[in-house]
């Protein structure tokens, strides 16, 4: 004789005890779609999800479904006498994935994990759950009836996740490091996202005065640097992501002078140089802006009192020729620093001509550094020979009479 089982009944959810585990799964009268879930991505728009391809390493993604089977009908329950009761479930239910990447673990369970490498192919990956079916064992000894499966075949909604790759390329091509994010004041960088169906929405935040890109939007645009000193913070945003690209944007801030020839003579005395002109630091491109001498006011004692006070006006403006390794942006002019002593009696002296050199660029107009010219005359009585030394930006030259 079979024994009267007490049940739990709900206006429409039953819970089913699953056979691996003891776990329990809920059956819904009328199951509604499944739904997916995403971890390991960034978040946009609805059921859209972005991962940046990482340079090393790996990023995992986890793309997890959940839902409900049917339960079962009345025809489907099993049945002694007058009692009913749902069938024992067979283990636990079984996911069908719609998906082009990534192993569904186990191969038929809710989840697809997907480990995105630098080797990746970027793309839109889409992902859709489009079953789930609860298998039921035979009814016990005595009872009748039964169901083998139950399936809730409703589709989830579609879920898309982005692969994707920005890369930055200075528009010079020296330094031969193109993907540096540390640039020259006007340097232009051209960033391109991959894959190229993504339309993107280009802006730098903080507004011009932090450089300009062009055009607005598309899947690339080029970044202009700001006219002076700044952190360039350029956001490319699409489908509700937003992925920034952070530029520090350097200004001039040393002139290296190298002495290329001399302009030394003995009788009239003179030594000086001409030197080429490079524009640092070495690490960015500054073929965008233009160089000053500015002026400076002389400082003149013993031999040289006599130019004490004098004014060193201010220069033309000189552009750029080109770029050398570890010495910086070269200007196409030359420096020619020379100190005469054309007059005797030959004495001590000393002359110091300090002068501010000056980067131009839109309308930034700014110091970049002060290069003293010196000249020094020693006298020496006993052999009577005069020595005059020049020196400017780390170079000299030193002539001697007779």
């Amino acid at each position: 004789m079979h024994l009267k089982p007490t049940f739990h009944w709900f206006s429409a959810l039953m819970v089913v005890a699953l056979a691996s585990g003891g776990q329990t799964r809920a059956c819904q009268e009328n199951p509604g779609k499944p739904t997916i879930s995403v971890s390991g991505a960034q978040a946009g728009n609805a059921n859209y999800y972005a991962v940046e391809l990482p340079k090393t390493g790996t990023v995992s993604v986890t793309i997890s479904a959940s839902g409900d089977t049917p339960c079962p009908t009345g025809g489907e329950k099993c049945k002694c006498n007058d009692q009913t009761k749902d069938p024992e479930a067979d283990g636990s239910p079984v996911y069908t994935f719609s998906k082009t990447v990534g192993n569904q673990d186990p191969a038929d369970g809710p989840t697809v994990k997907w480990d995105v490498t630098s080797s990746s192919s970027p793309g839109e990956y889409k992902f859709k759950v489009t079953k789930i079916d609860q298998k039921y064992k035979a009814c016990a000894q005595g009872w009748t009836g039964g169901v083998s499966s139950k399936s809730n075949t409703q589709a989830s909604d579609e879920v898309t996740v982005l692969v994707y790759k920005l890369e930055t390329e200075t528009v010079a091509t020296q330094p031969t490091d193109r993907q540096r994010t540390k640039v020259g004041v006007g340097e232009e960088v051209n960033l391109t996202i991959q894959p190229s169906s993504v339309t993107a929405s280009w802006s730098v935040d903080g507004g011009s005065s932090n450089g300009s890109v062009s055009p607005p939007s598309g899947a690339s645009t080029k970044y202009t640097a700001a006219d002076e000193a700044a952190m360039g913070n350029v956001k490319a945003e699409f489908k509700g992501i937003t992925k920034t690209t952070t530029f520090n944007v350097t200004q001039p801030s040393g002139i290296k002078l190298e002495a290329s020839s001399s302009t030394n003579n003995k009788n009239p005395l003179r030594s000086g140089f001409i030197a080429k002109i490079y524009i640092t630091p070495a690490d960015v491109n500054f073929e965008k802006v233009k160089i000053y001498e500015g002026t400076g006011t002389s400082i003149a004692t013993g031999y040289f009192s006599s130019l004490n006070g004098v004014n060193h006006a201010q220069g033309p403006d000189l552009s750029p020729s080109g770029f050398v390794a570890n010495k910086g942006t070269q200007l196409a002019a030359t420096d020619t620093v020379t100190t005469h002593a054309n007059v005797t009696p030959y004495s001590n002296g000393v002359f110091r001509w300090p002068i501010q050199w000056h980067y131009k660029l839109g309308s930034a107009n700014k110091p970049v550094v002060i290069l003293e010219h010196k000249g020094e005359l020693k006298w020496n009585a006993s052999t009577s020979t005069a020595t005059l030394e020049t020196t400017k930006g780390g170079e000299s030259a030193t002539e001697t009479n007779p």
